[in-house]
């Protein structure tokens, strides 16, 4: 008789206590399976590269990341199209010209540097493929706003903006 009335007891916490707490076992709304946000997605397949696009190694910085790419053919294409992008992205910050003379560095940023100058067309097309995708000390990294062809695009335009000055 005392076996029925603890089994009976013990019953009625754990329909009691369901209805208050879920258990380990029981999967609500925001613990279930899947990417939480400000959670990083699943690992690229090793050696995959994206379709449409160059293979960009992961885990280097920009003064690394330069060593191991192959860059494209840069095309006056491809130029005319970073022109586009360059409009969106970069232009506030170094100007139409890419002089380093944009609106943000007239409302009292410090100037940056002129993308046009001999130091910036000295670097090789990685570092500045590189410098776009992780950013640099000033610049934040365009790798989550550009895709890798976009990102070349952008170099063969600064390329073009070393010619015409």
């Amino acid at each position: 008789m005392w076996k029925r009335s603890l089994g009976l007891a013990l019953g009625l916490i754990l329909v009691s206590a369901s209805s208050a707490v879920a258990f380990w076992f029981i999967r609500d709304m925001y613990d279930q399976i899947s990417i939480k946000p400000q959670e990083e997605a699943r690992p690229m397949p090793k050696d995959s590269v994206p379709v449409g696009g160059y293979a960009v190694p992961r885990g280097y910085n920009y003064l690394t990341l330069e060593t191991v790419l192959t860059p494209p053919a840069l095309t006056p294409e491809m130029a005319a199209k970073g022109k586009v992008l360059y409009g969106k992205f970069c232009e506030p910050c170094h100007g139409t010209k890419g002089l380093g003379d944009g609106p943000v560095a007239l409302k009292g940023m410090r100037p940056w540097w002129p993308l046009g100058s001999p130091q910036t067309q000295a670097r090789s097309d990685g570092y500045i493929f590189a410098h776009i995708w992780e950013g640099g000390p000033l610049m934040a990294p365009y790798k989550y706003a550009l895709s890798v062809t976009e990102a070349w695009e952008l170099v063969a335009y600064v390329r073009e903006l070393g010619r015409s000055q």
